[in-house]
């Protein structure tokens, strides 16, 4: 079963049963409260990882927005309806938050379930415990929570796609992407994170690196100005710009992915 859903491998299989008998000892170990669990395995504390990108963007909107140029009386325009107002962009900011949010606890309840089956995680890890290794959480628990994580992040995402009525194909492949890359880190036949780039890479690095700097860099820090731009287009189409400050929002985000990839790079040095 686990090999028609996940694809994996007989190899794989194999250890996967043997893992099971080190994973019925370890449930011997002082398990902590239910709550302590499930928090050890989504790990909140990495999500400013996945805020710190929106509320870049969420500054760089609001900057532009106050940096907009005046609307040529000339043009047939509502004034008021050409800049949008900071309110709205708050709630833009808000719920995408919450879907980065969501992607990222996903992830990591995804991660902590896949590690553990695949055989990454062993008693000689080094790094903070892992509930699934460490036989407080079932494998099938922590994938049920990842699930349930991930279907959540989709029902916050996609109503972002939809901009007065009309479907943004962008945002439809960027939220469900954003799911898939959850899962494909390190679940499936090629789990990204373990594909790694010759002898260059260390641990995880690799493609799992360079998504991360896109999408916890590019993707999370241009959607809100991305968003912002097209309700502004959308409210007023006659008067449709270029909002000012966008090419220093891709420098931003650049920088902020770069942060991200370090931060996954610790972090796989950490649990060599």
């Amino acid at each position: 079963e686990v090999r028609q859903v996940f694809s994996f491998s007989p190899q794989v299989i194999e250890r996967y049963s043997l893992r099971t008998t080190e994973h019925l000892l370890n449930m011997a170990e002082d398990r902590p409260p239910t709550w302590k669990v499930w928090m050890l395995a989504s790990r909140p504390h990495t999500l400013t990882a996945s805020i710190s990108p929106v509320l870049v963007g969420y500054a760089l909107s609001v900057t532009s927005m106050s940096q907009a140029p005046t609307v040529d009386v000339n043009v047939d325009v509502d004034i008021k309806t050409t800049f949008v107002p900071h309110s709205s962009i708050l709630d833009i900011t808000l719920q995408f938050a919450m879907f980065c949010m969501l992607i990222q606890l996903g992830t990591n309840l995804h991660n902590d379930y896949a590690d553990f089956v695949k055989g990454a995680d062993t008693v000689a890890r080094v790094g903070q415990a892992r509930a699934t290794q460490k036989g407080w959480l079932t494998p099938n628990q922590t994938a049920q929570g990842a699930t349930i994580t991930l279907v959540a992040a989709l029902a916050v995402g996609m109503p972002l796609a939809v901009v007065f009525d009309d479907v943004d194909r962008w945002m439809v492949f960027m939220v469900l992407s954003s799911v898939f890359n959850a899962v494909a880190y390190t679940g499936g036949p090629y789990p990204l994170g373990y594909i790694g780039l010759g002898r260059v890479s260390i641990g995880y690095s690799g493609l799992g690196d360079l998504f991360v700097f896109l999408y916890f860099g590019l993707v999370a820090t241009l959607t809100v100005p991305y968003l912002t731009q097209s309700l502004s287009c959308e409210s007023a189409p006659a008067s449709c710009q270029t909002l000012p400050g966008l090419g220093f929002a891709f420098v931003a985000a650049v920088c902020v992915g770069c942060l991200g990839t370090a931060i996954i790079v610790v972090n796989n040095l950490r649990d060599r």
